[in-house]
């Protein structure tokens, strides 16, 4: 089952899997600042905030005046994302998670290559994504 985290102040942060409850085979245990409701797509001016009972869509306020980010925030930024998405599959290379062969293996190079995002040439201006596997 997929829960959608969120910060201390309801922002979407990623999802996960849900472990299931070892005393009761129906049932999911939902981590604290998780839920079950897919947070909508939103654009690259936007974001979502999780009010309690579903997420609410929040525009980014616009800042002519802004500088444009440092290299160095930029490599910040990226490797942030990158932590997140690695996170995001950790649950799967627990030992008693049932994961073998050819999964792992993907699973595998899909991590190396979300670490290696810091050698691509154009790293931190724009940078090209793994895909992640289907597991």
């Amino acid at each position: 089952m997929v829960v959608y985290s969120y910060d201390s102040n309801g922002v979407y942060i990623g999802e996960s899997e849900a472990f299931q409850n070892p005393l009761e085979e129906d049932e999911f245990l939902i981590p604290a600042n998780a839920t079950t409701i897919a947070p909508p797509t939103v654009g690259a001016d936007e974001y979502t905030v999780f009010n309690g009972k579903g997420w609410d869509i929040v525009k980014l306020p616009a800042n002519e005046n802004q500088p444009e980010p440092t290299a160095d925030e930029l490599a910040l930024l990226i490797r942030a994302q990158r932590d997140t998405r690695l996170a995001e599959t950790d649950y799967l290379l627990m030992p008693d998670y049932p994961i073998a062969g050819e999964a792992l293996d993907a699973l595998a190079v899909y991590r190396q290559a979300l670490r290696d995002i810091t050698k691509q040439d154009t790293f931190p201006q724009s940078v090209t994504w793994p895909e992640k596997p289907e597991i």
